[in-house]
């Protein structure tokens, strides 16, 4: 049975962690994707230069984990990185809540405000509003899974 699309909570989450898939099609190709949807078998891995390269060494013998053992990239199942993705994506929801209520987002907003008017009055160039808080996101999704804190700093690694 192909693999479904992700929904778009995984998505974000696995994108947040930079993790792509190595997957296997009904035709039996071998190649490194972010979705692997359509594809008979996916597995995990973190970013995408060891995903094209376990894709690149599986394609003659389409043995993802046996490419992925020589190379020493760890793996992990599309059902286990859809599982850990929903239960981490449900948190991520919650520490978003979390930093609306504590005024987080309210002082990113404000940081980034200035940090670009700042940038712009001396010429320079400054990250665009939908980077910077992808960056956000992935700096509180961080802290969520290392057991952190909620705290300001997340805002200087967002816009650094």
């Amino acid at each position: 049975m192909p693999i479904a699309p992700l929904d778009v909570a995984a998505r974000h989450y696995l994108q947040a962690f930079n993790a792509h898939a190595i997957a296997i099609s009904a035709a039996g190709k071998v190649f490194a994707t972010r979705d692997p949807a359509g594809a008979d078998t996916a597995f995990w891995c973190r970013g995408s230069v060891d995903a094209q390269r376990v894709a690149k060494a599986a394609r003659a013998s389409r043995d993802i984990i046996g490419a992925a053992q020589r190379l020493h990239v760890t793996l992990t199942t599309h059902e286990r990185a859809l599982a850990q993705a929903g239960a981490k994506a449900e948190a991520l929801d919650r520490a978003l809540q979390e930093a609306q209520a504590c005024g987080l987002l309210r002082f990113f907003n404000g940081a980034y405000k200035a940090r670009r008017q700042a940038a712009r009055a001396s010429g320079k160039r400054f990250v665009s509003y939908p980077v910077a808080r992808a960056r956000l996101l992935q700096a509180v999704a961080g802290a969520i899974a290392s057991g952190g804190a909620l705290e300001r700093s997340l805002v200087d690694a967002a816009l650094s």
